[in-house]
């Protein structure tokens, strides 16, 4: 079970083995102090309609599997990769972790934190949407 974090940064949670969640305001936060510090992946597929994270990269879940060490041989450095859907139950950790796993694989010293962001896109454009640093394309 998912519970909300309490703290800042990212979280640990159990569904998954190294994956962290980051809550949205701390997100919003590192996108607008250090946002060359973070990726995010939005893994939504025909549901990406209506309105994105700004720089987010879109890679469809039903894709993923066949992107994920080009995603992690370009991603690796990044402080954080932070991957989301709509509401962050599946799609999101899953491809978080699967991410993960091969980041590890292919660069086993890599410091790259994966989170992913709790509650998804639903969540951080309910609280969001109308700040165009934070939400376009709605």
């Amino acid at each position: 079970q998912l519970a909300c974090p309490l703290d800042l940064g990212c979280h640990s949670v159990s569904i998954a083995k190294m994956v962290k969640i980051i809550a949205p305001e701390d997100l919003r936060d590192i996108l607008l102090a250090t946002p060359q510090s973070v990726a995010v992946v939005d893994v939504r597929d025909e549901d990406f309609a209506g309105g994105n994270i700004p720089g987010c990269i879109h890679v469809p879940s039903e894709i993923f599997g066949s992107k994920v060490d080009e995603l992690a041989k370009k991603l690796n450095g990044k402080d954080k990769v932070v991957f989301h859907c709509m509401y962050c139950q599946q799609r999101g950790p899953s491809c978080a972790e699967a991410f993960e796993d091969a980041l590890k694989s292919l660069f086993p010293t890599s410091t790259t934190t994966t989170c992913f962001l709790y509650g998804g896109f639903r969540k951080w454009v309910h609280r969001y949407g109308k700040e165009p640093a934070l939400v376009e394309n709605t």
